[in-house]
């Protein structure tokens, strides 16, 4: 009987969505276009979700993960819920308000099919923090209950210096506590943050690059796919645009959730090196900055973690030695090249074979195949989607395209546009790029902003 209720409890909130949810375009970047899922494709949770199910059944695999959502507030209504818990409203003062970035941080993890991460949660606890002091009292209804999660989720900044504390009481609980880094460059990232014990996250865009106000630091672990165009629900239901490092963090999560799922003892040090062996290089460290964080390749984490687990299973000892082994991150080839005219070759109404087909190809892409990724990026272009053609070019490239990047940067400044990624790498253009700016119809204001841009602020100083 019990069972059957939260089964009952569930599938209410999940029927409203096959009849509300619209899509929402995905605007034009430069005048090119993006698909509509960009950054679940750009991080293969697609992949992963549907390798996963499908080995959970073969090995009979069943283990949830425990997880916390720290945010500004819910909407009960547009949520989905593992297991009865409450649902704190947002509020401003005594007045409720609708929830929609928390309620957008939710859908992104336990959201419907299309827009989540990951299949492995069990939404656990929902914190409203519409105050510093709420983190502590998080912290002691996990004590009070004795039930902790294995993984936190939390998009706002903090301000005050106890919250590091609660952190790492949680990091000795061998807890995960991913944070969002901020969108504010250039400032710096908040001292108290980034020397924490949470894994910081930030945001790049569907070019690849880094998001224009991404703070970035030598501490963040990865960049995840955001930007300002990630669809997810909002607090009215409706599909909307989330993204910037809020929409970064919980794809984080949700991607380290999914090998938490069959390898559940891994803590801080070993997910961070998973993380950042696994990742794509950004920019930035295409440009010399080695430390600075890389992009996220979600199905390459799953790949590694996967092979962990089938060599060493429950051996803690033999996890740890195969996470810093170099072997374990490198794959041969396991199929030929799929060349960009197979999609060519393809009729338009066979659509679901050059859907199949693209994740042939983002398969091996991910597993590090250069020719690969040059042959997605043309198969992307072919089907008219110039921006994940970019990224996909974008990653087989050993060197930054500066060209190509300032000749974006000048386009955007000649429509006015404000806080574009090209612009973050202004400090590396040609001597003509300040005078493009200059003379570009943009405000003094925001020109003013591109020219103080420095070199030494891609490595958050």
């Amino acid at each position: 009987m019990k069972t059957w209720i939260t089964l009952l409890f569930i599938s209410t909130f999940m029927g409203p969505y096959a009849q509300q949810l619209e899509p929402t375009p995905v605007p034009l970047i430069l005048d090119e276009k993006v698909t509509r899922l960009w950054a679940q494709e750009y991080i293969g949770s697609d992949l992963v979700r549907e390798e996963l199910e499908e080995w959970n059944q073969q090995f009979n695999h069943t283990l949830k993960v425990p997880l916390s959502i720290v945010d500004l507030g819910f909407e009960k209504d547009h949520i989905t819920l593992t297991e009865e818990i409450p649902v704190p409203r947002q509020m401003n003062g005594k007045r409720f308000m609708r929830a929609n970035h928390g309620t957008s941080v939710a859908n992104l993890l336990t959201g419907p099919s299309e827009y989540r991460v990951s299949d492995q949660v069990s939404l656990m606890n929902l914190t409203r923090v519409n105050f510093q002091g709420m983190y502590g009292s998080m912290w002691r209804r996990f004590e009070r209950d004795n039930r902790f999660p294995k993984v936190i989720t939390n998009s706002l900044g903090w301000s005050d210096p106890k919250i590091p504390e609660i952190v790492e009481k949680a990091d000795q609980q061998n807890i995960l506590w991913f944070l969002a880094a901020g969108n504010d460059y250039p400032t710096p990232v908040r001292i108290l943050e980034k020397e924490s014990k949470a894994i910081m996250i930030g945001s790049f865009a569907p070019s690849g690059l880094t998001s224009y106000e991404t703070q970035n630091d030598a501490k963040l672990v990865v960049l995840a796919p955001a930007n300002e165009e990630l669809a997810t629900i909002n607090g009215y239901g409706k599909e909307h645009l989330f993204g910037a490092t809020s929409g970064a963090t919980p794809l984080v999560a949700g991607t380290v959730i999914n090998i938490l799922s069959f390898l559940p003892s891994l803590n801080r040090d070993q997910t961070i090196h998973l993380i950042k062996k696994t990742a794509f290089k950004s920019v930035e460290n295409k440009l010399g900055l080695t430390e600075m964080p890389g992009l996220l390749n979600g199905y390459k984490l799953f790949r590694v973690a996967k092979r962990i687990y089938e060599e060493c299973h429950e051996d803690l000892e033999c996890i740890q030695e195969k996470i810093y082994l170099e072997i374990t991150y490198q794959f041969k080839n396991e199929q030929d090249v799929v060349k960009c005219e197979t999609i060519k070759n393809l009729a338009p109404f066979e659509e679901e074979k050059k859907q199949l087909t693209l994740k042939d190809m983002r398969r091996l892409s991910f597993l590090g195949s250069i020719d690969q990724m040059r042959e997605l990026s043309c198969a992307y272009r072919h089907l008219g989607y110039e921006k994940n053609s970019e990224y996909f070019a974008f990653l087989a490239e050993e060197q930054a395209p500066l060209r190509e990047m300032e000749r974006k940067a000048n386009l955007a400044q000649d429509k006015s546009l404000y806080q574009i990624s090209y612009y973050r790498y202004g400090p590396y253009y040609s001597d003509e790029y300040e005078l493009h700016i200059k003379a570009s119809p943009m405000n003094e204001h925001h020109k003013l902003l591109l020219l103080d841009l420095k070199k030494e602020h891609l490595s958050g100083r």
